[in-house]
């Protein structure tokens, strides 16, 4: 390899002279020969415009040029050397001050980034995230490695993309506890007839898998407000007569309201993480990826939300 005409080659064999000041010790721990040495002298010569190794008699010495090199040649080949032949220096999750990058939908950001921020303040508190938003049908890009990780629904992937589900989750009826159905018998008929609330940030919520459910009874929903944000959504069902659709374990969120299930079936949620194979093996990476396991693995429905359907769905009838 050349750096600015220089044979960087060359600064092992420089270091070594500098070490032994004689030709043919230098060649014997290089495995050169005393020609290819003397050689590799005449060129670093040209190169410092300087002598480096002055002979008096049977000795050599250092030039002044020469005594401030060693230092530094020494030094740049123990990094360059460790770069390269020592393993990836492992991740102190305890000491790092790194920062990662997140992009996530504001449901998914909503359930693991609390419990994975809670765990970080004692356990790593200098490694600082950065949480970005996306809807749930954007593909995140992740090639440029200026986002670590994308927290997102399952779905088909470029090849250089790896995915991992992280929990799975269901759709439930939420409505405020005080709400004139919130004791009632869920059926359609009871469900059509109330006043609904809907996320706009994704089809997945709004206008979608509901709306085909009830389409294929030939009923439609009534839609009193919408809103682009769960939060705010979630504000709004606390406080009004509103109902909405919402992933379960979003709504164990909601201290004011309660769950109920639906009187139809629709998918589960798959919240899934994807990141880039350049970033598969990196030490810091890995922990992220354990880190937003465990967060996950922590989410459980509250009991009290965990109704059968069985228990509580009433066909009315309803075509």
């Amino acid at each position: 390899m050349r750096f600015r005409n220089l044979d960087l080659n060359l600064l092992v064999v420089l270091d070594v002279l500098l070490q032994e000041r004689n030709v043919t010790r230098a060649g014997d721990r290089l495995c050169l020969t005393q020609s290819a040495v003397s050689h590799s002298l005449r060129c670093l010569r040209t190169y410092f415009g300087d002598p480096l190794l002055i002979r008096d008699g049977n000795r050599m010495f250092l030039s002044a040029k020469a005594e401030l090199l060693a230092p530094e040649i020494a030094e740049i080949l123990r990094r360059i050397s460790g770069t390269l032949t020592d393993r990836p220096s492992e991740f102190d999750p305890e000491r790092s001050v790194r920062e990662f990058v997140v992009s996530a939908t504001e449901y998914i950001g909503s359930m693991v980034l609390p419990p994975l921020m809670r765990a970080l303040s004692t356990e790593s508190p200098g490694v600082r995230l950065t949480m970005l938003t996306h809807q749930p049908e954007e593909m995140v890009p992740l090639g440029n490695g200026d986002i670590h990780l994308s927290l997102g629904q399952a779905g088909s992937v470029e090849p250089d993309v790896l995915q991992e589900k992280l929990f799975e989750d269901e759709f439930v009826w939420v409505m405020p506890k005080e709400h004139a159905l919130a004791n009632e018998p869920v059926t359609l008929e009871r469900f059509v007839g109330a006043k609904h609330a809907v996320y706009l940030g994704s089809r997945i919520f709004a206008n979608g898998p509901v709306d085909t459910a009830l389409l294929e009874h030939g009923l439609v929903r009534e839609i009193h407000f919408s809103a682009d944000s769960l939060h705010t959504l979630g504000h709004v069902l606390e406080g009004g007569g509103l109902t909405a659709v919402l992933p379960r374990l979003h709504s164990a969120q909601l201290a004011n309201c309660i769950a109920r299930p639906l009187p139809f079936t629709l998918p589960h949620l798959r919240p899934t993480m994807y990141w880039h194979v350049s970033s598969d093996a990196g030490p810091g990476e890995i922990w992220l990826r354990s880190m937003v396991r465990r967060a996950a693995r922590a989410l459980r429905p509250p009991p009290a939300a965990a109704e059968a359907l069985s228990d509580e769905f009433v066909d009315d009838g309803v075509v």
